[in-house]
């Protein structure tokens, strides 16, 4: 007897796997249960990856950044897994989106599916969680200005608002215990849910089958799992891995400078919720719970009652006009506000100015020789200054944590204009884009400019 053998008759693995794939479909093959299999593949990899990344990762204050830093820089294939696990919730909630969209189009909500599609508002829910507590963990300065937001956000809601702010951030402000809490509900707390819907979605399924199959005369006419619905599972999930694969290879995700409350960073929250940080803008001091709750509670609303709304007992959208008008309507608002919100960060210069926070310093470029050339007559030898309106480099409080080096950077590229009128001309800051670029005047700033206060 072999090992296969043995293990066989010790567990029944061998049955069992031919029992799942000789299963009978009494509905058929289907499209939406291999978006369904996708969906619970991508899953599994949002599992795996943000396993491998908590390896190194230390959910403190002190310790966070540098831990995810040392992640993509001193980790094999690090930054590559974080970005897979940044990109994957994206797509997660892509594929969650065409399920529901499959679903309302063929009325799969019918029939004793209506649990299905409430556990499936709830997983879209969930999901928007994991982005939540996720966002925070790497604790940036976009982590921590976005966070502000959300919960100042939660904070807004009347009675309840700023006892849940409180209990979310586990005291008056963000700080290591907000931090902890996030990494327990990210890593813990939500995958538990998860996992106990899917055993609630598997039961419904596995109910309605046995009650298909108690109606089919003829068992034996029906088509199998393999190969007929297991070619699909394979094929679509195929395709998502390697777009998930493919975005994370194109489109690496950065870690920003370490998070200070000090500094006001201009943070802005996932491409999914930009519809709503672009509707807060309208809404001000007490109107403000018309869009923090009011209109996000009107939209899922509508999308929790739609299998109990719906009476036309038909596929497609024609027969269910009103309910289709409505999430045409849904989704054009969402996406208008969405492309508002993108816009006016193009128009305003946001992504130019999200890029000198992020930028790095130009390690070739010859900052001795530059000083000496264009500072020194002005700055001299040890960064003090010789004119009465140049800044002393020398003094340690010149670089206190107030002062980010985004502000230095634009002075020397864009150089200081004197708006009173006050300084001879030979006394003005000019502008030196035409001669460097952000990264040579990042190195300028770290490699002699900050050293003048340690010497």
């Amino acid at each position: 007897m072999g090992f296969g053998d043995w293990l066989d008759s010790r567990v029944g693995h061998r049955s069992a796997v031919a029992g799942s794939c000789q299963r009978p479909l009494p509905d058929g093959v289907s499209w939406i249960r291999a978006l369904v299999f996708a969906l619970v593949v991508l899953f599994v990899f949002e599992g795996l990856t943000g396993f491998l990344l908590s390896l190194s990762y230390s959910p403190s204050t002190e310790a966070a950044h540098a831990s995810v830093d040392y992640t993509l820089n001193e980790t094999l294939f690090g930054g590559y897994v974080r970005s897979l696990h940044f990109h994957g919730s994206s797509l997660v909630l892509v594929l969650i989106t065409m399920i529901g969209l499959c679903c309302f189009y063929q009325g799969a909500y019918r029939g004793g599916n209506e649990f299905s599609w409430i556990l499936g508002i709830i997983l879209l829910n969930l999901i928007f969680g994991y982005t939540i507590t996720g966002f925070l963990l790497p604790w940036d300065q976009n982590a921590l200005w976005g966070t502000k937001v959300r919960t100042s956000i939660m904070g807004s809601t009347p009675m309840v608002g700023p006892m849940v702010q409180n209990v979310v951030q586990g005291g008056d402000d963000i700080g290591n215990l907000t931090l902890t809490r996030f990494y327990t509900a990210h890593f813990f707390v939500l995958p538990l849910v998860t996992f106990g819907i899917y055993v609630l979605y598997r039961g419904i399924k596995n109910h309605l089958w046995k009650k298909k199959m108690g109606e089919v005369s003829d068992p034996n006419s029906l088509p199998v799992y393999w190969p007929f619905q297991a070619s699909r599972d394979i094929m679509v999930s195929c395709i998502f891995v390697g777009i998930l694969f493919g975005m994370a290879y194109f489109y690496p995700i950065h870690l920003g400078p370490k998070a200070d409350p000090l500094l006001s960073y201009p943070a802005r929250p996932e491409w999914f919720f930009r519809w709503l940080y672009q509707l807060l803008k309208y809404f001000e001091g007490s109107a403000q719970i018309i869009g923090t709750l009011v209109i996000p509670g009107i939209i899922g609303t509508i999308l929790f009652l739609i299998p109990f709304a719906d009476r036309s007992g038909r596929s497609g959208f024609a027969g269910k006009k009103t309910l289709t008008t409505l999430l045409l309507f849904i989704a054009l608002f969402c996406t208008s506000l969405t492309a508002i919100a993108f816009y006016h960060d193009l128009e305003t210069g946001h992504f130019e100015e999200v890029a000198l926070w992020e930028m790095e310093a130009d390690t070739e470029f010859d900052v001795d020789g530059f000083y000496k050339s264009e500072c020194f007559e002005c700055h001299g030898r040890k960064g003090s200054g010789l004119l009465d309106k140049t800044p002393d480099f020398s003094d340690p409080d010149y670089w206190s944590p107030s002062r980010p080096d985004v502000l230095l950077i634009k002075a020397i590229l864009n150089g200081v204009p004197d708006e009173k009128d006050e300084l001879p001309e030979d006394e003005e800051m000019p502008a030196y884009e035409d001669q460097i670029n952000a990264a040579q005047a990042k190195a300028l700033i770290d490699f002699k400019l900050k050293p003048f206060a340690s010497e």
